[in-house]
């Protein structure tokens, strides 16, 4: 499962596997919170839970076992550009 030649070998990883075999919880935990104020905050949810429940982080973790979900790297802001290295 894991692929250690890579440190970002998680960007490409099932999550759902991730969450059905409780591997990585601290990543699940922070997929699920991201995902949870993303709907609290108005996003369309991707999923329903079989149970029926319109909890948010029941509604992101539903999204996660559909495989709705995927994980990206940040992108730098415009901001944060590679700058010129300064020569003395």
């Amino acid at each position: 499962m894991e692929n250690t030649s890579s440190p970002e070998w998680f960007f490409s990883a099932d999550l759902a596997e991730l969450l059905r075999k409780d591997l990585m919880p601290y990543l699940m935990i922070t997929v699920i919170g991201k995902r949870a104020r993303q709907l609290a905050d108005g996003e369309k949810a991707l999923a329903i839970p079989a149970n029926g429940s319109r909890k948010a982080a029941d509604v992101a973790a539903a999204e996660i076992y559909e495989g709705k979900l995927m994980i990206r790297p940040r992108r730098k802001r415009t901001d944060e550009q590679a700058k010129e290295i300064l020569k003395i």
